[in-house]
């Protein structure tokens, strides 16, 4: 006993124009939101902890607020070994 396979053709919608709407509606909204967070933050160079709490103690200090404590200096950067394949 066979059984004949019986596909549903796609019907097109009367109203074609709600879909199209929909879909460029959709993409639009999509391409808002990408742009919104992409667009977040500031530009400029990245702030070292060290430079941030020195920031942060002049601000405190040009408003009048109670300083927070002296940032220590970071230690310096002791070259490795394997540094060199990496450059």
């Amino acid at each position: 006993m066979t059984r004949k396979l019986r596909y549903k053709h796609r019907t097109i919608n009367p109203n074609g124009k709600t879909m199209v709407a929909a879909r460029l509606m959709t993409t639009i909204a999509l391409v808002a939101a990408l742009g919104a967070t992409a667009a977040c933050g500031r530009r400029s160079d990245l702030d070292t902890p060290y430079g941030a709490a020195v920031q942060a103690r002049k601000d405190a200090e040009k408003a009048g607020e109670p300083l927070p404590p002296e940032p220590q200096k970071p230690v310096e950067d002791k070259p490795f070994i394997l540094d060199k394949l990496i450059q």
